[in-house]
């Protein structure tokens, strides 16, 4: 059995983990916002975030599948000069939380 592994990634490897489009359904279903359209995830624009140093990710892995993800993005507060991150997504799995 593969080890969880835990690291710093790219949008890429989020993007193309072979059971992404089941755990997107899983996040999706049990942190939907009633208030917000469905969820329609924008892989391009999380790119560019990723691109201009302003959004990071960690993955959760488990050989090559995607277990959990949390999603980061930063950048500096052009009335302050001050830095601030947000936390975007945080998920894990059913399955794999303990």
């Amino acid at each position: 059995m593969n080890p969880l592994v835990i690291r710093q990634c790219k949008v890429a490897d989020i993007q193309h983990a072979p059971n992404v489009e089941a755990l997107m359904q899983e996040y999706a279903s049990e942190s939907h916002v009633i208030e917000l359209p469905a969820p329609n995830v924008q892989w391009g624009h999380y790119q560019a975030l990723e691109d201009a140093g302003i959004f990071s990710v960690i993955g959760a892995f488990i050989g090559d599948y995607l277990i959990g993800f949390v999603a980061i993005i930063s950048n500096k507060l052009p009335h302050h000069g001050a830095a601030l991150s947000i936390t975007e997504s945080f998920f894990v799995a059913k399955e794999h939380r303990k």
